[in-house]
């Protein structure tokens, strides 16, 4: 499911793979893994993803906190 999220935005935004690679800072080939299940993201690299491409809403952890 995450997969097809990341390729839905990925195309969304009108991206291709290598672009998307290169921004995030990953091999095409590694993405390629990622969009196609093969693999999970490490943590790092989820987070650079949804830098980009806004897949999950990430509240502020001080947000409300006195």
């Amino acid at each position: 499911m995450l997969a097809e999220i990341i390729k839905i935005k990925r195309i969304e935004r009108g991206l291709t793979q290598e672009e998307l690679a290169r921004i995030v800072g990953i091999s095409r080939s590694y993405y390629s893994d990622i969009e196609n299940n093969r693999t999970i993201p490490s943590g790092k690299v989820l987070l650079n993803l949804n830098k980009t491409l806004k897949f999950f809403k990430i509240n502020d952890v001080n947000n409300g906190i006195k």
